[in-house]
């Protein structure tokens, strides 16, 4: 049995969608978002890799722990 993604293959996602105009909208609103997150992190995993290659000790953790 083929899932979703077997299905799509490289169809347009408007093609795909196209009897489906909820989810249609709900994904293209989200693609329209900017990847601030996803620069984030990957700024932050550079700059670890960076600051590791210089052989000193280095100690990390989330958001979470900071706040108060």
């Amino acid at each position: 049995m083929e899932n979703d993604q077997e299905k799509k293959g490289t169809k347009n996602i408007k093609d795909f969608l196209k009897f489906d105009p909820f989810r249609l909208a709900k994904i293209l609103i989200q693609a329209k978002r900017p990847l601030a997150d996803a620069a984030v992190n990957t700024t932050r995993f550079v700059l670890l890799e960076v600051f590791k290659s210089t052989g000193l000790p280095i100690e990390t953790g989330s958001a979470r722990k900071t706040q108060v």
